[in-house]
């Protein structure tokens, strides 16, 4: 049972979306529009009462616990850098201010 699509929703619904179209094409949207609802009202009536998945996979903790480890010293992480300033690589400006 196909519904019919008017094309006054139809403009209200390009309206809200921000997208404009020409008469021919509304004349094309608008049945394809009414397809697309009444095939979701056949979804609807689908049974579809399963019980909901909130974890597959039966883990429960699968992060590690966090270390402190050792990391690469200042100045070897610097070694190859162009310019440095007070332990950090110095770079140009990327943004400006307008």
């Amino acid at each position: 049972m196909e519904k019919k699509i008017s094309k006054e929703l139809l403009k209200k619904l390009l309206a809200m979306a921000h997208l404009s179209a020409s008469q021919e094409d509304l004349e094309v949207i608008a049945p394809q529009l009414a397809k697309v609802l009444d095939y979701f009202s056949d979804l609807e009536q689908l049974n579809v009462d399963l019980p909901g998945t909130s974890q597959t996979t039966g883990l429960q903790n699968v992060f590690r616990e966090d270390k402190i480890e050792s990391s690469m010293a200042t100045e070897d992480a610097l070694y190859n850098s162009k310019s440095t300033l007070n332990g950090f690589v110095k770079t140009d400006i990327v943004l400006q201010k307008k």
